[in-house]
Order: C-alpha cells, then sequence, then structure tokens
C-alpha cells in the first residue's frame, strides 16, 4: 500500500511514540477519515463541561479550538469511530514499523488516499493558576495547582485505569 507523504511521516511519528509517555495521543475518527493528535494539555483548556475554562489563553484558532473540543467530547463519549494509534516504542527497523502501520491501516479499512492529517493553527496554551498573593510558591501548592495536578491524576487513573 503507497501512503501518501505526510500521511506516512504523521503515522511514524505517532507508532513510534514510547508507549509509557504520554504528553501526545494520537487517533484517527474514522467517520471524518482524519488523523489527529491532542496534547495532553489540551485536555486542561476545558472545564468538566467542555467550555473553554476560565482563566485559559488560547494561541490555536478558534476553529483549532473547536476541533479538538469536539474530538475530546466523542473521546469522552466512547464514540467507537475514533480509534487510538498504537505506540509501539523505538524498538522496530523502519521496515517492521511499516508493516505496523500497514497493518494497521488494512486492520481497520484506512483508505490513506481519502485521509488527511489535520495540524492545529498557533501552538500555544496558556492555563492560568492565580495565586492569592504574591508570596513566591512553597508547600504546600497554592489550591488552583492542587487541582490542576488532581485532574492530571484523574484523567491517567480512569484513561489508564491507574490506581488512584
Amino acid at each position: 500500500m503507497a501512503l501518501r507523504g505526510q500521511i506516512v511521516n504523521w503515522l511514524r511519528n505517532a507508532f513510534s511514540q514510547s508507549p509509557t509517555y504520554f504528553t501526545e495521543l494520537y487517533y484517527f475518527d474514522k467517520r471524518e477519515a482524519v488523523f489527529f493528535s491532542i496534547h495532553l494539555c489540551d485536555y486542561f483548556m476545558f472545564d468538566e463541561n467542555l467550555d473553554l475554562a476560565e482563566g485559559t489563553v488560547s494561541g490555536y484558532s478558534p476553529g483549532s479550538v473547536e476541533f479538538i473540543q469536539d474530538k475530546i467530547r466523542l473521546l469522552k463519549a466512547g464514540d467507537v469511530s475514533i480509534l487510538e494509534l498504537p505506540r509501539l516504542g523505538e524498538a522496530y527497523t523502519e521496515e517492521e514499523l511499516v508493516k505496523q502501520i500497514d497493518s494497521f491501516l488494512n486492520v481497520n479499512a484506512i483508505d490513506t488516499t481519502n485521509s488527511w492529517v489535520w495540524l492545529p493553527e498557533g501552538e500555544t496554551v496558556t492555563i492560568a493558576l492565580p495565586l492569592q498573593d504574591t508570596t513566591p510558591i512553597s508547600p504546600p501548592l497554592p489550591n488552583k495547582a492542587i487541582s490542576l495536578f488532581g485532574r492530571i491524576r484523574s484523567f491517567f487513573a480512569r484513561r489508564y485505569r491507574l490506581p488512584r
């Protein structure tokens, strides 16, 4: 199967990611025939209702924020049309990696000639964690920071069934 250049490069990068290091997650949406990724921090742009969280400033374009928001909603709902791509790490040779990619595409009936890779416009997200005063941070952490770390921990605990 001949893969288009951008898609094959994107898939090589996605499949080469460590299976234990999760800063970015890679997916394919079968309904829209689009490959996309979501960064860990992208989840924290939104509140529990998946609205842009108060104090969050995104450098993404409004269209990119809407795309990410839509995909997170689908993931949260367990939509079966969203496939998570395997993370194999760097132990595979180029030939083995291409075989794994071809196998994934074939098993899931993905036609790369009708697919595309979504890349966000803009690349920064700032999550405001305002302090009550200007005192330098020292333990204990401010409530907002504790809340953020709790949200990160809860996300991974739910997503990967880790002990809470």
